[in-house]
């Protein structure tokens, strides 16, 4: 037929070797026959047998996956009504405050005894462990109370994050004499723990 181009013959390398390692070759070579031949006539494929070898083992199973049931929450913290947080940024930096009410998922309604109840960004709060009893949006007298009852000044003092921020204000307030007074200080507390070193050293080589 005039205008058809010819395959040639080495264009398809299939043998029966082939076909059983791959047999969309085998599937791809029956297309393209049927598309280069005058009639296309259709004729239904059979595809040879894989083989599989037999000395290859089946994949080892995966081990079942084990879901704890009794999982324990890694935070301690949350925010709601009567956590006690600090304020961290701000002008109010440093402040204790309690939560009173959750306005959305970035804003809470803050109050404490020495300053106006206002809404603050949750970034702008810093989670204690305290937590004191009292209803959504309580009284300044009931709140007052419940901190009191609860004694939350003492212990946030007593705790390590509390001692922490209250040698930083110390610090923060000394004037250039009290610098050097803690200078000197820190100097003779290393040499007299240079001659206790010293002595243990003396002993233990005795």
């Amino acid at each position: 037929m005039r205008g058809r181009k010819k395959m040639p013959r080495t264009a398809f390398p299939f043998t029966a070797e082939s076909s059983r390692q791959d047999p969309r070759a085998y599937e791809d070579l029956h297309a393209a026959f049927i598309f280069c031949s005058p009639r296309r006539t259709l004729a239904p494929l059979a595809f040879p047998p894989v083989r599989q070898p037999a000395s290859s083992p089946s994949p080892p199973s995966p081990p079942p996956r084990f879901f704890p049931t009794s999982a324990k929450m890694p935070f301690k913290r949350f925010v709601e009504i009567g956590r006690v947080a600090l304020v961290n940024y701000g002008k109010d930096y440093g402040r204790l405050v309690v939560i009173v009410d959750v306005v959305d998922q970035n804003r809470a309604l803050v109050d404490a005894p020495d300053m106006v109840r206002c809404q603050i960004n949750f970034k702008r709060l810093s989670l204690t462990d305290i937590k004191i009893d009292i209803k959504r949006v309580p009284k300044k007298a009931t709140l007052i109370k419940a901190m009191e009852e609860a004694d939350v000044k003492n212990k946030w003092e007593n705790s390590s994050w509390g001692k922490k921020l209250i040698v930083q204000k110390r610090r923060a307030s000394l004037n250039d004499f009290d610098r050097f007074k803690v200078m000197l200080a820190k100097i003779k507390r290393g040499g007299a723990i240079r001659q206790e070193l010293a002595k243990l050293k003396k002993e233990v080589a005795a």
